[in-house]
């Protein structure tokens, strides 16, 4: 999948996440899309072999204007507002009651079938409690940036 980001809506998490890539974080720390719930979200990032969540350095949360909607980008965080780092959700539907709630931050523009087949993987009981945790495991292979040509 190929994801827009917007800077200028969220600076320290769009930063934050280009860092991350750029040092090859989800792929030097076992990263995975653990977490897919149908017309809801598929999250990600990287897990302990006893699949606790593995954390880097926390940003203040960004809560900006892009809805969350069905491609959207944007960090999962525990209850404290401030404590995103390197977890990140892809929403798989309309998801007003996020908005102003997480960090959203890019878009999908492209990948539409690959998102479709991450959505309807078969799944087990994940770390939620619930069927959510893919049955074969959705490895992060590289996440890098890709500039687009100005003209």
């Amino acid at each position: 999948m190929i994801f827009e980001l917007y800077p200028e809506v969220a600076p320290l998490t769009v930063a934050n996440f280009l860092k991350l890539a750029e040092s090859r974080f989800w792929v030097e720390k076992p990263s995975f899309l653990y977490r897919v719930l149908p017309g809801f979200v598929a999250q990600g990032g990287p897990l302990s072999p006893e699949d606790e969540q593995l954390d880097a350095e926390f940003i203040p949360g960004e809560f900006g204007t892009i809805a969350h909607e069905r491609g959207v980008l944007s960090m999962a965080r525990p209850e404290n507002p401030d404590g995103a780092s390197c977890h990140f959700f892809i929403c798989l539907g309309k998801l007003e009651r996020l908005d102003g709630q997480y960090a959203s931050f890019g878009r999908r523009i492209a990948g539409e079938d690959v998102l479709h087949a991450i959505e309807h993987v078969e799944k087990k009981d994940g770390l939620d409690g619930r069927v959510s945790r893919p049955v074969e495991p959705i490895l992060i292979r590289r996440v890098e940036e890709l500039v687009r040509d100005s003209k």
